[in-house]
């Protein structure tokens, strides 16, 4: 992540520490994958998924984030 400030109560800031990734479209990530609660005030269920599937979704819905350089003296 070079020098770019992170903070750890984010769930955002998280992935990109620990997944090295980044979403791109937080509404369709959310949606492909039931994150929040229904009209009920429960949790939305898991999607079902395989392992492929997964991996697929993974990669249309986030990129990598490469380590950030400073300038170097």
């Amino acid at each position: 992540m070079g020098d770019t400030p992170i903070n750890l109560n984010s769930g955002a800031d998280m992935t990109k520490v620990v997944y090295s990734r980044k979403v791109i479209d937080r509404d369709e990530h959310k949606r492909l994958f039931n994150i929040g609660v229904g009209p009920s005030g429960k949790p939305l269920r898991t999607p079902r998924m395989n392992k492929s599937e997964f991996a697929k979704a993974v990669r249309t819905t986030t990129s990598v984030i490469q380590k950030n350089h400073g300038n170097l003296l």
